[in-house]
């Protein structure tokens, strides 16, 4: 595939996928391959991630990858299956987190926009065109919003009439539903100041929300787009038997 460097490099045409977890929750399922290679209907989900991206026009694919990586970069290579470029960087698992993950991806993103997904979240291929029209509404960064009926075991976003984000709140003290954090963003490099601003959580590692939290802190901007469709965040095995349900053999959703 032939990509045309000379554009407007506000386009949003690259990805980045965090697939370095280990997957713990979903138990013997991920002892003998990666998360992002488990099947749902037959298709690895890190497939199902990349040809939503290709739907909406990302043409390069940057993958940080970590547990069993090698098995991930051979089965997609360099992204002929998906008529795109796919790039493949290695996460020091020293420095584990969404955080620095995203920020040992920085080099290989050239100072562009990028969509960014979590590698376990599954969701409608619109959600991908719907995050980039919003981005180009104020080329402000954009989080996909998704409806947790317990908001308490989520990442409540915190935002206004307009969406404009105001915070981040991890695992909330309240009760009943609320705008979680879907895991998808379309975030522009500025995020890259925040990242190394950011200090280990509670859980021992460096977490993207608390970059955003920094960025939105210091007079950043971020937009709230809540997502249509299908969404979920596969991290236990009753995700993956929830979507089984909801999905047919299909190459999009």
């Amino acid at each position: 595939m032939k990509i045309t460097e000379n554009r407007d490099e506000s386009e949003v045409k690259q990805g980045l996928i965090l697939a370095a977890g280990r997957g713990t929750r979903l138990g013997d399922i991920t002892a003998e391959k990666p998360k992002p290679l488990v099947e749902i209907k037959g298709k690895p989900l890190l497939e199902w991630i990349l040809k939503g991206f290709r739907t909406a026009g990302i043409e390069r694919t940057v993958v940080v990858i970590g547990y069993k990586g090698e098995e991930i970069a051979e089965r997609f290579g360099e992204g002929e299956e998906f008529d795109m470029k796919i790039d493949y960087v290695e996460q020091d698992l020293d420095n584990y987190g969404t955080a620095a993950a995203l920020s040992q991806a920085r080099s290989a993103l050239r100072d562009r926009p990028f969509v960014l997904s979590y590698g376990d979240v599954i969701t409608s291929y619109a959600n991908y065109e719907r995050l980039i029209a919003r981005y180009r509404v104020k080329r402000y960064p954009v989080i996909l919003l998704s409806w947790n009926e317990k908001i308490s075991q989520g990442g409540l976003v915190h935002h206004d009439l307009r969406r404009y984000v105001e915070k981040i709140e991890e695992k909330p003290d309240v009760e009943g539903g609320g705008w979680n954090s879907a895991g998808v963003f379309v975030l522009t490099p500025e995020i890259f100041h925040w990242l190394d601003e950011v200090e280990k959580s509670e859980r021992d590692e460096y977490e993207l929300p608390d970059a955003v939290n920094l960025m939105l802190k210091n007079g950043g901007h971020m937009m709230g787009c809540r997502a249509a469709g299908l969404w979920r965040d596969v991290g236990r095995k009753q995700d993956i038997e929830w979507l089984e349900e909801r999905l047919e053999e299909t190459s999009s959703i």
